[in-house]
């Protein structure tokens, strides 16, 4: 496909030289716009509904920069003007037919069958928000089975989200860490009471619903309770909206306690996530999150 568009690359010589682009169209999830010299008409459509049916607003930019003046009534030639030549655009670069996809339709893959038990391995690709196990508002266990050579072995095992939002699990300082990082707003972090043994080892997090986004988190070292707190509140979206990664934390790092990736040092051989309870899915929540990383 061409690269459609108008380049602005006179801009930079002419800074103040009028806009050589004369038209946009715009269109999502069946909401519509259009400008052209100076005049938009707008569309918003509610899903599910005909197109027909849709009522175009008319806007002066030049004049009302903020919309807040609905002109339609007082320019209705204006308006079907407009109204034709977003069909024309839309037609032009391949918008149609349109389509009002509804956060209904929007699910994860997998099919319809739940599933609780993950088994990830490190050294993989990332796994993205959408295929990763949905610790949402429910009981988990994660765990992760590790060699350290010796006590400095130290990294993440398991990580998923960023520095705005997410969770991680990963040995600092010869301790065990989890931290659940609440929109960047509010950290809470469980760590281990006690320093943790080299050799094999096995080292897990289990999380206890306590109430809506809420729960305790407990630390255990070959199944001894090395560490416990409560997370008092969480996110309706898991992990935000970077990615699930195993033995690094790449991108953005979830925890201010270490520079990305923090790769485990010592061996990671795989970690297993289990999921109690049902899956709670805010739909609405996870569509406006994917659409702003776009």
């Amino acid at each position: 496909m061409p690269v459609e568009g108008t380049s602005f690359a006179y801009s930079f010589d002419s800074p103040d030289e009028p806009t050589h682009k004369e038209t946009q169209y715009y269109e999502m999830l069946g909401h519509r716009a259009i400008w052209r010299d100076g005049w938009k008409a707008v569309a918003f459509h509610a899903p599910g509904t005909s197109f027909e049916n849709d009522r175009w607003e008319l806007y002066h930019l030049d004049n009302d920069f903020s919309e807040s003046s609905d002109l339609a009534d007082e320019h209705p030639e204006r308006l079907r003007e407009l109204v034709d030549l977003w069909w024309d655009e839309a037609r032009k670069y391949n918008v149609l037919p349109l389509a009002d996809m509804v956060t209904s339709g929007f699910s994860r893959p997998g099919g319809g069958r739940p599933r609780r038990s993950f088994t990830l391995y490190p050294g993989e690709q990332a796994v993205p928000v959408m295929a990763a196990p949905n610790c949402v508002n429910r009981s988990h266990r994660i765990t992760a089975h590790v060699e350290r050579g010796n006590t400095r072995d130290e990294g993440v095992l398991l990580a998923h989200g960023g520095r705005h939002g997410g969770y991680a699990l990963f040995v600092k300082d010869n301790r065990l860490i989890y931290e659940y990082n609440f929109l960047g707003l509010s950290r809470y972090i469980i760590r281990s009471d006690s320093v943790l043994p080299a050799g094999s080892v096995t080292l897990r997090f289990d999380f206890l619903k306590t109430g809506e986004f809420c729960g305790i988190g407990r630390l255990f070292a070959n199944d001894e309770l090395i560490g416990e707190g409560e997370t008092p509140r969480t996110t309706r979206i898991a992990g935000g909206l970077e990615p699930m990664n195993v033995g690094r934390d790449d991108y953005t790092p979830v925890s201010q306690s270490y520079a990305c990736p923090f790769a485990f040092s010592g061996k990671l051989h795989r970690v297993e996530v289990f999921l109690g309870g049902r899956e709670v899915l805010d739909q609405s929540a996870e569509l406006d999150g994917l659409l702003a990383t776009q």
